[in-house]
């Protein structure tokens, strides 16, 4: 969401605080386009005062795990300013 928004959206960081005393079951969802889809940002989220942020990417699930692996933040290495 935060690549299709052009940053205007956030992904949040995950973080519990469990009561030691009680269980606590957590379900993670993920939800990805197809490979061959190419995601970007919207173009209508992109103007003068707010250029674009992120390249536009075919297979994010394999960019997200080639990154991941490197220790290195998928999301931050999309954006144009990335080293």
């Amino acid at each position: 969401m935060q690549i299709i928004s052009n940053g205007i959206f956030k992904s949040p960081m995950y973080r519990v605080v469990v009561e030691s005393k009680k269980e606590r079951i957590s379900v993670a969802m993920f939800h990805l386009p197809q490979y061959e889809v190419e995601i970007g940002p919207g173009q209508c989220l992109i103007d003068e005062n707010r250029p674009r942020q992120y390249k536009n990417l075919k297979n994010y699930r394999g960019h997200y795990y080639d990154t991941l692996f490197q220790g290195k933040a998928p999301l931050e290495m999309l954006k144009f300013n990335a080293i």
